[in-house]
């Protein structure tokens, strides 16, 4: 619910939204209840009929922020944008996932082997 409201998701930093983004994926990956999940599946509906839902807010802002994300963040964001997209049907966005290619490209020389891991994934 927090991330409906107007003005939310652009008073946070880069690791904020990740860190967002990575709880709701995580939410999702193991096992949210009866309630989460029709909250999730509100904000696909929403997606799917022309209006932002929830999750491509999230999409929008974490793009706008990955110019900032070093290797940690980047690698964290694609892991929970691949897992809302395979356990919960919600797909990222192109923008998002040009943004996230910028950022792990940037980032590759200082990347450990789990951030390089969580990147692929």
């Amino acid at each position: 619910r927090a991330l409906h409201r107007p003005g939310v998701l652009t008073s946070l930093d880069a690791r904020t939204l990740v860190t967002c983004a990575w709880a709701l994926a995580n939410l999702v990956s193991r096992g949210a209840t009866d309630a989460e999940r029709a909250e999730l599946a509100a904000a696909g509906d929403e997606h799917s009929k022309g209006a932002p839902g929830a999750v491509e807010r999230l999409d929008g802002a974490v793009a706008q922020a990955a110019g900032s994300m070093g290797a940690r963040d980047t690698s964290m964001a694609a892991w929970a944008f691949a897992t809302l997209q395979s356990n919960a049907r919600l797909p990222a966005s192109e923008a998002l996932l040009d943004a996230l290619a910028a950022a792990a490209a940037r980032t590759a020389d200082s990347a450990n082997a789990r951030e390089v891991a969580n990147t692929l994934w």
